[in-house]
């Protein structure tokens, strides 16, 4: 349960389901940026968060699961480097075939 006594108006919010920073036993949460709806009109703005709820050791986390929004696929950046290498292919032999036809022209 969240509650700002301090805020202009009163405003609280809960999260029953606790799925917002789910990660198995023992392990962490981690989050690099990350907004959370807490309500119409209400966002909490999280920066560089880790969190664990059980079986910490010591003063250290356990394994760090990502936020669903930092677990990038590679397929984009794959498919962009291969659409530019083959752009580039093209452009030069563009410029080998027109250099070739002023050369015998």
């Amino acid at each position: 349960r969240v509650s700002l006594p301090s805020a202009g108006s009163h405003f609280a919010a809960d999260n029953a389901s606790l799925r917002e920073f789910e990660a198995p036993l023992g392990d962490s949460y981690q989050c690099r940026n990350r907004s959370l709806a807490l309500g119409p009109g209400f966002h909490v703005d999280t920066l560089h968060e880790q969190v664990q709820a059980f079986s910490l050791t010591g003063d250290q986390f356990g394994k760090a699961h990502e936020c669903p929004e930092q677990q990038r696929s590679l397929v984009v950046p794959i498919v962009v480097g291969i659409i530019l290498l083959v752009l580039i292919i093209i452009i030069i032999i563009a410029y080998l075939v027109g250099r070739r036809r002023s050369r015998d022209g």
